[in-house]
């Protein structure tokens, strides 16, 4: 995982500031995280919408059905931002066919065991890739420090959200399909929906009131809940130590550098010693008579000025300003002539006055414009409509019949391999020459977590190395298998080496997750397959 690549501040937080952070992600990755959740949601909106109508008296249960399917759209909205946070642009099409293969994992949790935390387990079953009793500890060490209760109380309160949402939504259209005899009712939509429950446009208008605000809650639900996934992972993994560190200069190389910065860090504490040492006794006495009679000499002095601002203005206290104090004879005149001149009745030859008039006077010669016998306007806007339409539509086929040849003009951009997953550096530069022996040689040391890392890293390596596997940068160990899978499936990865890469994640997952180390003989057969089957000196088979 590329910490150095991060776009938000990750550092400890409480669970509050966490959640408040997935606002500011979701901002981040608009609009193209919008465009891949209402990709999604509107079709499944408008399908349960179609049944509603074509089986009215089964309304409610299509609404249950949209309620209870609606934590499966969070994973493309996970999708996203997990990239989107590493830096990483994904289009959206890129996330609609991705879509279908992040529905794997937790789905009996996601919809009904865990559905009041599924946003902070998205990511462990999404990207992680986690399982049966790792992911049950994976969840339980995520939950601790008041996360489970914090998103636990944010879906009860996006869940208050969305309901008032929906009543606003209620109120805003009852108050325009309201009957204007009687005013406005913001309940003229409830009256319709109890007067006419089985008309298409009641389940139109009751679609649009559930379906909009709960699509609108689910996106900000997942984004905080993702948010504060990554608070948890930073909390227990230092990641906030770690990208400081990597982010420090190197040492000085030479000698005399060290020895130059520690003779100047010893200078600087011996003139901050000697700026904070306390004076002696009799220095100490001597400023404190000093600084007694500085103060006496100030207060001396402000009363003194006090008492002279007294007797300037005690007989003035009770008198009203004169607006003609101040000014000359001169002055005072020509004050006098310029009040008389804005006086003259001759200036003043504007009159405003009301008229209160009857709708039904205004006859005669008021009513100057007639209408014509014939009004073509409407037929006149019609065939403009009619025509654009026409043109849209033409333009449309245009580009969908040509659209192989239109793709061939945009530049292709290649997607740049991956040099490190997981945290984990896989260029071949950085493996030992014998891979194997190096694994047993770490194992034997007690240095179990580098001897898994090292083997998972080299399997990876080769695979990009040899087999061409493509992996982006961001990818997760769930991303490689599912890469790994695909490109077995389609001839380019021997079955073999599918089996040692899956037999390997595994280990290394279960060792530096949820710290569950194998025996020594499985550690060695593996060794033994790996060098049977990856060639040490990087040949590509």
């Amino acid at each position: 995982m590329q910490l150095e690549k991060l776009q938000l501040n990750l550092r400890p937080r409480p669970p509050r500031q966490a959640l408040e952070l997935g606002y500011t992600l979701l901002r981040m990755a608009a609009p193209r995280v919008h465009y891949v959740f209402w990709a999604l949601w509107l079709p499944c909106a408008v399908l349960l919408t179609a049944l509603s109508l074509w089986l009215p008296d089964y309304l409610v249960w299509f609404m249950i059905a949209g309620w209870v399917i609606q934590p499966l759209f969070e994973r493309a909205v996970v999708y996203v931002l997990a990239h989107q946070v590493f830096g990483e642009e994904v289009s959206v099409s890129q996330a609609l066919r991705a879509f279908p293969q992040q529905l794997r994992g937790g789905a009996i949790n996601m919809l009904w065991l865990r559905r009041a935390q599924r946003a902070l387990f998205h990511a462990v079953w999404q990207l992680e890739n986690q399982r049966g009793a790792a992911c049950r500890k994976r969840r339980q060490i995520l939950g601790q420090d008041g996360a489970g209760g914090a998103i636990f109380w944010f879906g009860f309160m996006c869940s208050i959200s969305t309901v008032l949402i929906q009543i606003g939504l209620i109120a805003l259209i009852g108050i325009f399909i309201s009957d204007p005899q009687h005013g406005a009712n913001p309940f003229a939509l409830l009256i319709l929906f109890e007067k006419q429950p089985d008309s298409a446009s009641t389940i139109l208008l009751a679609s649009l009131t559930y379906y909009l605000p709960l699509g609108l809650v689910t996106l900000l639900h997942a984004a905080c809940g993702f948010t504060l996934y990554l608070n948890r992972r930073a909390t227990l993994e230092a990641w906030d130590l770690e990208i400081a560190l990597r982010q420090l200069p190197a040492a000085p190389a030479q000698p005399a550098r060290a020895a130059g910065l520690l003779l100047t860090l010893a200078l600087a504490g011996a003139l901050l010693g000697l700026q904070t040492a306390p004076l002696p006794a009799y220095a100490q006495a001597a400023v404190k008579v000093e600084n007694q009679q500085k103060c006496e000499e100030q207060i001396r002095k402000d009363g003194e000025e006090k008492a002279m601002w007294h007797g300037e203005h005690r007989h003035t206290n009770d008198t009203t300003p004169d607006p003609q104090a101040g000014l000359n004879p001169r002055q005072q005149e020509i004050r006098r002539q310029s009040q008389d001149l804005l006086n003259d009745p001759a200036l003043m030859n504007l009159k405003c006055e009301k008229e209160w008039r009857m709708r039904d006077m205004v006859k005669g010669s008021e009513m100057t414009h007639k209408k014509p016998d014939t009004d073509l306007s409407l037929l006149g806007a019609v065939l403009k409509i009619f025509a654009l339409a026409l043109g849209m539509l033409g333009l449309a086929w245009l580009l969908w019949h040509y659209r192989d040849q239109i793709r061939k003009l945009l530049p292709q951009k290649s997607a740049p391999l991956a040099t490190e997953i997981g945290g984990l550096d896989i260029r071949p530069d950085s493996l030992p020459p014998d891979v194997p022996q190096e694994v047993l040689a770490l194992w034997r040391a007690g240095q179990r977590r580098q001897a898994l890392a090292l083997l998972y890293r080299a399997t990876i390596s080769r695979l990009v190395e040899q087999n061409r596997l493509l992996l982006t940068r961001g990818a997760t160990e769930g991303d490689c298998l599912r890469e790994a899978q695909t490109a077995a499936q389609r001839g380019a990865l021997p079955p073999a080496r599918l089996q040692l890469a899956q037999d390997c994640t595994a280990l290394w997952r279960d060792g530096a997750w949820g710290n569950l180390w194998p025996d020594d003989s499985r550690i060695q057969a593996l060794c033994q397959a790996w060098g049977a089957e990856f060639s040490n000196n990087g040949a590509r088979p």
